[in-house]
């Protein structure tokens, strides 16, 4: 039965490791869309603008 409990909980850690990844791999989808691209989100996220705007 130990078994059993082993296994049950090794597919309940993998299962919600790859949950998590596409959770966030969906809510970087999203996120970089809303921006309007992977510079525009880089350069908000990373704050490389930052200097231009509060001239």
């Amino acid at each position: 039965m130990d078994l059993v409990y082993y296994y049950v909980g090794e597919f309940m850690v993998w299962f919600s490791i790859m949950a998590l990844c596409i959770g966030l791999g969906y809510y970087l989808s999203e996120s970089v869309h809303a921006y309007g691209g992977w510079k525009a989100w880089a350069d908000d996220f990373f704050g490389l603008n930052f200097k231009e705007e509060h001239k």
